[in-house]
């Protein structure tokens, strides 16, 4: 499971660590002020390294180990997230109402290699509040491509949250010999978002800003699936929420 790491999402924040353990000893690298996060040990029978970077709207996170056989758990993982704040203003001749859903699409393709008992894993998650969206690939080799969108509902002129984070890791159970790369550090993406009202309608005149003063996309999903996307959010949203740590 992909676990959120630190505080609760601030305003604005950018967020990396990477780190490695071989069962016998291990480093950490952590920061919380962009800059990206580097990390690599070795011991007589373990080899790891990992790298993490966040920017607003784009995470990298890499890592690559190889085990001997120790008899160890040990592992290598590289984890990046970025938090914002965003506000949707009406423009000229917008809604009548006061709500709608704001539906961003996030993009991340990837490579992964094994080789005997490496087990290679990658998982993305975005949220805003309680209401999340997630994807994750393991075990399999080649290039992954994963793209996923969800509802976030907004009332203009309020101010929500909006976060993702990106995790990349090798782990080997009971320190099996073998070795594993997860590769992806230059893919994961915040591609586009959209407007709705409570009717599932595009809207085309609002303005958009962040905590950040990033510049996130222009809109480009079919309306046809962003529709039935959310028409699903209505009944989801009168559901009780999942919670979990930030």
């Amino acid at each position: 499971m992909l676990a959120l790491l630190g505080a609760a999402s601030q305003a604005q924040s950018l967020f990396s660590v990477a780190g490695e353990n071989s069962g016998f000893g291990g480093l950490v690298d952590l920061h919380d002020d962009g800059n990206p996060a580097h990390s690599q040990y070795t011991d007589g029978e373990f080899a790891g390294s990992a790298d993490a970077a966040a920017e607003y709207g784009v995470l990298h996170a890499y890592a690559h180990a190889k085990n001997l056989g120790n008899g160890k758990y040990s592992f290598a993982t590289a984890t990046s997230r970025f938090s914002d704040e965003l506000i949707l203003q009406k423009g000229v001749g917008g809604p009548a109402g006061n709500t709608g859903y704001f539906i961003p699409t996030f993009t991340i393709d990837g490579t992964m290699q094994k080789d005997f008992g490496g087990f290679p894993w990658a998982g993305i998650r975005y949220w805003s509040d309680n209401l999340y969206h997630s994807g994750d690939f393991a075990v399999s080799s080649g290039k992954h491509t994963y793209t996923g969108n969800f509802a976030i509902p907004f009332t203009y002129g309020v101010a929500f949250d909006f976060s993702a984070q990106l995790t990349a890791q090798v782990v080997f159970s009971g320190g099996a010999y073998g070795e594993g790369i997860c590769d992806f550090a230059h893919t994961a993406r915040f591609t586009s978002f959209d407007v709705l009202d409570t009717d599932g309608n595009r809207i085309n005149s609002y303005s958009l800003t962040s905590a950040s003063g990033t510049h996130y996309g222009s809109p480009v999903p079919e309306p046809c699936s962003l529709v039935a996307l959310a028409t699903g959010a209505v009944g989801l949203l009168r559901r009780k929420r999942p919670t979990f740590r930030k």
